[in-house]
C-alpha cells in the first residue's frame, strides 16, 4: 500500500511538472501553480470541502491583476496561472496569499519562470504545528498523525466558519428569529425581565439595549442557516464557533452586556435545523436534527466548565439546564408550543401565559442564580408561574404587576424562559405543525 501510495504521488508531481512546463511555453510569462498542502489520505477522506477549499483559493488568485489565463485540474486538485508580472512580485502576492487566514496555511503557491523556482523566503515555511521549520518536522516525523489531522480539522472549521460568516445566504427563518426576539423583549409588562417600560431586575440594560443588540444578529443568523446548507461534519464545533463570533459582536454592541447569549444558542442550534429539515419541516425533523447536533452536549460541556452557572446548578442539584433540553431535542419547548397553540385568540395574554407555563416546565439556571442557588425557593417560583399559566385573563395583568414589583424588588428574572419564549413565536412565525 506504501509503495502504491508513493507511485501515486509521484505520478501527480509528474503531471503538475510537464503540465507546467507546457503552460510555461505557450504564455511566455511565469506561473503560478497552485495546490493544497494536505496528505494524500486526507484529502480522499475529506474530498468534497477539500474540493470546496481548492475552488475558494483559484478564487482568491484570481483577484488578482495581470491573470492571462489559468488552467484547473479539478481531480489532481492543481491549477496553473499565465500571469503577466514581474515574478518577484508574484512571489509577494502568493505570500500574502498565504497569510491571508488561518486556513489558507493550507494553500501551496509555487512560482516558476524560466524553469526556475522564484523563491524569497532564506527558510521554508514554518509547521502549523510549532515553531520549526515544516520540512524539519516533516523529515523528523516530529507529530502524531492524529495531531496533524486535528490541527487540519480545526483549520477547516475556520475555512467553513469564513464562508458561513461572508457569503451567508439571506433567508426566511433568520428573519422570523429577530422578529421573535424583537416580540419577546416587547411583550409587557413582565415579571423580572425587561420589557417596554422598564428594566425590572436588570439595572444593567433596558429595552433599547436589547434592540442594538439584535441589530447585530441577523448576519449569523443568516450564517447558520448557511452552515447547515454547506457543512457536512464536525457541524456543532462549527456552529459553536460561528455563535462565539456573535456573541462577540453583540457583546460590542451592548457596552459587554449579556442580552442574548443564551438565545443565540438556542437559535444558532434551531436555525440549523430548520435549514436541514426545510423540505419536511416539522417539530420531529427539528427534534431528530437537534439530537443528533447535540449528542453527549451535557457530558461534554458541563463536566468541563464546573465553575459555570451551568456547571454549579449541575453539581449541586443534578440540572443540566438548556443543554440538557436541546440534547434531547427542544422535548419542553414542544410541549410549550402546543401549550401555546391551545389558545383561540393569540395575543399578549397568551404569551405570557406560555412564559410561564415554560418556567414551570424547563430547568432555568439563570433564575436559579437569582435565587442564589436556594432550590426550595425555586420549586416555589416554579409552582407559582404554573398556576399563573392558568390564571382568569380578566385578573392576571394586576396580578403580574404585582408580582413584578416583589420579584424585582429581590432581583429575580427567568431569563432563559425568556429566551425559549422567542423559540415558540418564532416557531408560529414559521407556522410549523
Amino acid at each position: 500500500m506504501q509503495k502504491d501510495l508513493l507511485q501515486l504521488v509521484l505520478e501527480q508531481k509528474e503531471k503538475r511538472f510537464n503540465a507546467r512546463l507546457e503552460y510555461e511555453n505557450i504564455y511566455k510569462t511565469p506561473v503560478i501553480c497552485f495546490s493544497l498542502n494536505l496528505p494524500y489520505m486526507y484529502k480522499i477522506a475529506n474530498i468534497s470541502e477539500v474540493k470546496e477549499l481548492f475552488l475558494f483559493g483559484i478564487n482568491e488568485v484570481l483577484s488578482l491583476e495581470n491573470i492571462i489565463n489559468y488552467s484547473v485540474n479539478l481531480d489532481e486538485l492543481f491549477c496553473l496561472f499565465a500571469i503577466n508580472d514581474e515574478a518577484l512580485n508574484i512571489k509577494k502576492l502568493t505570500i500574502s496569499l498565504e497569510n491571508k487566514y488561518n486556513f489558507s496555511r493550507l494553500f501551496d503557491f509555487d512560482v516558476y519562470f524560466n524553469n526556475e523556482t522564484i523563491k524569497l523566503r532564506n527558510a521554508g515555511r514554518k509547521c502549523f504545528l510549532c515553531d520549526e521549520l515544516a520540512i524539519v518536522c516533516q523529515r523528523n516525523n516530529t507529530h502524531t498523525k492524529s495531531s496533524i489531522y486535528k490541527k487540519l480539522d480545526e483549520l477547516f472549521d475556520d475555512f467553513y466558519v469564513h464562508i458561513c460568516i461572508n457569503k451567508s445566504i439571506k433567508n426566511n427563518f433568520s428573519k422570523a428569529a429577530l422578529k421573535a426576539l424583537l416580540y419577546e423583549v416587547s411583550l409587557s409588562p413582565k415579571i423580572g425581565l425587561v420589557d417596554r417600560f422598564s428594566s425590572n431586575s436588570h439595572n444593567d440594560m433596558n429595552f433599547y439595549t436589547f434592540l442594538d443588540s439584535v441589530s447585530e444578529l441577523r448576519e449569523y443568523f443568516d450564517s447558520f442557516y448557511t452552515l447547515a446548507k454547506l457543512s457536512k461534519r464536525n457541524d456543532f464545533i462549527r456552529l459553536k464557533k460561528i455563535g462565539q463570533i456573535a456573541e462577540k459582536s453583540m457583546f460590542n454592541a451592548t457596552n459587554n452586556i449579556n442580552t442574548h447569549k443564551g438565545a443565540l444558542f438556542l437559535f444558532a442550534i434551531m436555525i440549523f435545523a430548520c435549514s436541514k429539515s426545510e423540505n419536511e419541516l416539522s417539530l420531529e425533523n427539528i427534534s431528530k436534527i437537534t439530537k443528533d447536533l447535540c449528542v453527549n452536549l451535557c457530558q461534554n460541556e458541563l463536566n468541563n466548565n464546573l465553575n459555570s452557572i451551568g456547571g454549579i446548578c449541575f453539581q449541586r442539584f443534578g440540572i443540566k439546564g438548556i443543554r440538557d433540553e436541546v440534547e434531547k431535542g427542544f422535548i419542553n419547548t414542544f410541549k410549550a408550543f402546543k401549550f401555546y397553540q391551545t389558545f383561540e385568540i393569540k395575543n399578549d395574554i397568551s404569551l405570557l401565559k406560555t412564559l410561564f407555563y415554560i418556567v414551570y416546565l424547563i430547568d432555568d439556571t439563570s433564575l436559579i442564580k437569582r435565587l442564589n442557588y436556594n432550590y426550595d425557593n425555586y420549586l416555589q417560583v416554579k409552582n407559582t408561574c404554573l398556576k399563573l399559566s392558568k390564571y382568569d385573563d380578566s385578573k392576571i395583568i394586576k396580578i403580574i404587576n404585582k408580582l413584578n414589583n416583589l420579584y424585582s424588588s429581590k432581583n429575580i428574572s427567568f431569563g432563559g424562559s425568556a429566551d425559549v419564549l422567542s423559540l415558540i413565536i418564532f416557531l408560529n412565525f414559521i407556522k410549523i405543525k
